[in-house]
């Protein structure tokens, strides 16, 4: 009767501890900084296509390197590990790169996301949550 009560506290603790750990997110690069002033420069937002679309790494900034690391599983989860913040940037980003950057979008989109179920996925779940 002890074993299994101590068995028993043990399992709860357990389940306690793993309810109780923080929530893996991603450290973004561009965590502080303000999305709508990268979207005003042309010439930025570029460059992090660039780096995007590249199969080379060389052509990345340190910042951009990063993002284009997280961003298949980012997709492929709807951004599971993402703040609310990164999650607002992502869609900021999507929305403007379609909009002014329509043949860098479709090259991006078949590149992480080939059948369209992940973007379609984020984008409706960020109209749900807006």
């Amino acid at each position: 009767m002890k074993a299994s009560a101590l068995l028993l506290l043990l399992l709860l603790t357990a389940a306690c501890v793993v309810a109780a750990a923080p929530e893996e997110k991603y450290q973004s690069p561009y965590e502080g900084t303000d999305v709508d002033a990268i979207l005003q420069d042309d010439a930025k937002v570029q460059a992090i296509l660039k780096c995007l679309l590249s199969d080379a790494d060389d052509v990345c900034s340190k910042e951009d390197k990063q993002s284009k690391d997280m961003l298949p599983e980012a997709l492929a989860t709807q951004c599971a590990k993402c703040t609310e913040k990164q999650k607002h940037g992502m869609a900021r980003f999507f929305a403007h790169v379609s909009q002014k950057f329509p043949d860098l979008f479709k090259q991006l989109a078949a590149k992480y996301d080939p059948t369209g179920e992940n973007l379609a996925k984020f984008s409706a779940a960020r109209r749900l949550s807006a």
